[in-house]
């Protein structure tokens, strides 16, 4: 699946999870795309736990082997009960979600 979508995670989220996203998220997925490291800013509600898992899911498709850790200061409620909630829904809309294990604080390839 890498092709095309390894330099392109715009394309990614709006082809396989049908998402519009809004100009900033779209921003910040080019930007990972460019950029080693980039850093987010802003307030409570606007959608970055679901860019995270945008990012999260647009790099695991398309590197073979990835493994992307997801780290914060203290492993909260917030962590394992928003951010992997969340990343369960966005897989549930994959085309390959049958081919993919989420299971509380892990997200794999079955059989891998």
């Amino acid at each position: 699946m890498a092709g095309h979508y390894i330099d392109h995670p715009v394309h990614f989220v709006q082809d396989f999870l049908h998402v519009e996203l809004d100009p900033w998220q779209a921003d910040l997925l080019d930007a990972l795309a460019e950029h080693d490291r980039v850093a987010v800013r802003s307030c409570h509600g606007p959608g970055k736990t679901a860019v995270l898992c945008w990012a999260d899911l647009w790099f695991l498709h398309t590197r073979v082997g990835a493994i992307v850790p997801q780290l914060c200061p203290t492993f909260s409620k917030q962590t394992k009960e928003m951010f992997w909630a969340e990343m369960a829904r966005w897989v549930g809309r994959l085309p390959t979600r049958h081919e993919l294990e989420c299971l509380t604080t892990r997200l794999s390839w079955r059989g891998h």
